[in-house]
């Protein structure tokens, strides 16, 4: 009859033993991996909440019907946002809104996040021109 081993003897063994050479390398890769992500995901949460360099104190874009999100991105940045159009499209699009930002005339002032213009945008905050 077998003797029972305790859970003291049967956790004392290394974790790394009872693994192969290849179980070891795939286990190093998706941890690098996870901690990528993680990385990747913090920049994009503080980018999300900081303020976007302007060109000027105030920022003025006309967006006409039918333009669509990436043109949208690349237009604020012409009229001076200054951060990369592509990462300003990417937020659009992974926020679920990119189709609800609407046509029309916006000012944006320093100080505007991402997530602030975005919004600005989808509610159809416009400024109202004086003839």
């Amino acid at each position: 009859v077998g003797r029972s081993r305790t859970w003291a003897e049967l956790s004392s063994a290394p974790f790394g033993r009872s693994l192969s050479k290849g179980m070891k390398w795939l286990l190093r890769a998706v941890l690098a991996l996870m901690l990528m992500a993680g990385v990747a995901t913090g920049a994009a949460w503080l980018w999300l909440r900081s303020p976007l360099a302007l060109a000027a104190p105030s920022v003025e874009l006309s967006i006409e019907p039918g333009t669509n999100p990436a043109e949208v991105a690349r237009a604020w940045v012409a009229a001076g946002v200054q951060t990369d159009a592509r990462w300003l499209y990417q937020w659009f699009k992974l926020s679920g809104q990119a189709k609800l930002i609407r046509a029309g005339s916006y000012e944006v002032h320093a100080g505007v996040t991402p997530r602030e213009l975005l919004d600005k945008m989808v509610r159809g905050d416009q400024v109202l021109e004086q003839l």
